[in-house]
């Protein structure tokens, strides 16, 4: 099963917030993890200053840990925002498309060709149920529909969660960075025609190098994200350390101002002391 990721962040998407982080005993900040999702269902050009303004918020009820923690999340891409809403909104639906996947997997192993078949006609109809969906809850958020390049880019990413347990459970969290491509279900030769037809012997050789191949694409993309992901924490501390700064900023500079005072007036102080003694020495 192979699988390609759009340019994720962290294999091949995930948003990893620290649930353990909250606000202290003050209750004046949430926790982490209910802002994640707050921010993860606003529409991209909401979550930065929505985030900035959670970060400042932590910041002032004096919790360093959530501040960091949520200066760190990511902005999604609009598509993998579209994945996002319908998690946080629609899990229910979302959970029947997981089970759903299971049964695909499960028929797909059997090269069950019949029940490919009722499998594949009741995917079309769940991914187009969710689609329509993701067009109401666009709308709910005041989004212009959105374009049918978009819609294929969700729907790629769902066919992906029916396919692969790992996709399903980061589109679960509802924090999708970008959306992923699958060559899977309804897409692959091979179980296209396992699932026109009984499986043969040649039928059973193909889908069995077709696997095979799929496995070593899949080693493969893992360790090319497993790279990236290592790249995406350093950027991501480094932006976190950037913002830390620039809040700080502001009274480093109001301190700077201040000493510039004290060491004028100290200079001030110096040269009268140099004055009173110079005519002390004149007497």
């Amino acid at each position: 099963m192979a699988r390609r990721a759009a340019g994720t962040g962290r294999p091949p998407g995930r948003a990893a917030v620290p649930s353990s982080v909250g606000s202290g005993d003050n209750g004046c900040v949430p926790g982490v993890d209910e802002i994640a999702d707050e921010l993860y269902a606003l529409p991209p050009a909401q979550f930065t200053p929505a985030r900035d303004a959670h970060v400042q918020q932590a910041r002032q009820d004096g919790d360093a840990a959530a501040a960091k923690a949520i200066a760190a999340l990511r902005r999604p891409t609009v598509n993998a925002w579209l994945v996002n809403l319908l998690a946080l909104k629609r899990s229910d639906l979302v959970a029947d498309l997981f089970e759903l996947g299971g049964a695909l997997r499960e028929a797909q192993r059997q090269l069950n060709g019949a029940a490919l078949r009722d499998l594949s006609a009741r995917r079309r109809e769940v991914l187009d149920g969710l689609l329509a969906q993701v067009r109401q809850l666009a709308a709910e958020q005041g989004v212009a529909n959105p374009t049918p390049a978009a819609l294929t880019e969700v729907k790629d990413t769902l066919a992906a969660a029916l396919a692969d347990d790992v996709v399903a459970g980061q589109v679960r969290t509802g924090r999708m960075l970008k959306t992923v491509s699958y060559a899977g279900f309804g897409q692959s030769p091979e179980v296209e025609a396992a699932a026109s037809a009984e499986p043969s012997t040649s039928d059973k050789k193909a889908v069995a190098s077709a696997s095979a191949d799929a496995e070593r694409a899949e080693r493969a993309l893992s360790e090319a994200q497993t790279a990236e992901a290592a790249a995406a924490d350093l950027v991501d501390q480094i932006n976190a350390s950037i913002a830390d700064l620039r809040a700080r900023l502001p009274v480093a500079q109001e301190e700077a101002r201040e000493a510039t005072k004290v060491r004028k007036a100290a200079e001030k102080e110096a040269a009268a002391a140099r004055h009173r003694l110079a005519r002390i020495d004149g007497a």
